[in-house]
């Protein structure tokens, strides 16, 4: 009967086999494997909602260059028209089925709410267009009391975001995509789409849709 550790050194007389030093090597080896694969899928995961955190942050502190630089506005400006429009002349924001064909009245007034909210995207939705958004709801919280020095601590906010967040997903390797409830307006959710550009991610899409009752957590809906 073969010798079951041969190759295998034994130590003193309690019977314990030991792989040889080719074998640990190996082992080791394929534990350092793992644990650089767990860590790059761990931050290719991770990337993304950091470039989210880190577009949000950039339009708080007008950091308008790395905006243009992480934002692909003329698809963003884009969609955003479209959810727009239908969300400004629509009762829930969505559309839930075939429209009834419209009348002149309508039309015209589609027609012309459309071009205001073209208009109002393609002047405000730029690197320096939602940073100025951003400083005047500041100026505004400012006038009615609320004091931006006592906003809670970094970790408190991202905890706050990551809790308003109702999907996150990918839809392909350099696709993801991300629906969020509005802090302010929790009737409503962003939706906003991210995709791998060479090495890095970027946003290109960006929607607002009704949330709906039933959607919205009831911290939320008190405030």
């Amino acid at each position: 009967m073969p010798d079951p550790c041969r190759n295998i050194r034994v130590y003193g007389g309690d019977g314990f086999c030991a792989l040889d030093d080719a074998m640990l090597k190996l082992l080791r080896r394929l534990i350092w494997v793992g644990m650089i694969c767990g860590v790059l899928a761990g931050a290719y995961i991770a990337v993304p909602f950091w470039t989210a955190w880190t577009i949000r942050e950039a339009i708080k502190s007008s950091d308008s260059t790395y905006l243009e630089h992480k934002i692909e506005w003329t698809t963003v400006r884009t969609t955003l028209k479209e959810s727009l429009g239908k969300f400004a002349f629509s009762a829930s924001g969505e559309l839930t089925g075939a429209p009834a064909k419209p009348g002149l009245w309508q039309r015209l007034k589609s027609y012309v709410g459309q071009g205001a909210v073209d208009k109002f995207i393609e002047t405000t939705i730029t690197p320096t267009g939602m940073s100025g958004l951003f400083t005047m709801r500041k100026a505004y919280q400012s006038s009615v009391g609320e004091d931006a020095a006592n906003r809670p601590p970094l970790w408190q906010r991202m905890a706050s975001v990551w809790s308003r967040v109702t999907r996150a997903e990918f839809k392909s390797f350099d696709r993801f995509e991300m629906d969020m409830i509005d802090k302010n307006a929790p009737e409503h959710t962003v939706n906003c789409v991210l995709e791998l550009r060479g090495f890095e991610w970027k946003m290109t899409e960006l929607r607002v849709k009704s949330t709906g009752p039933a959607k919205v957590p009831n911290k939320l809906a008190a405030m």
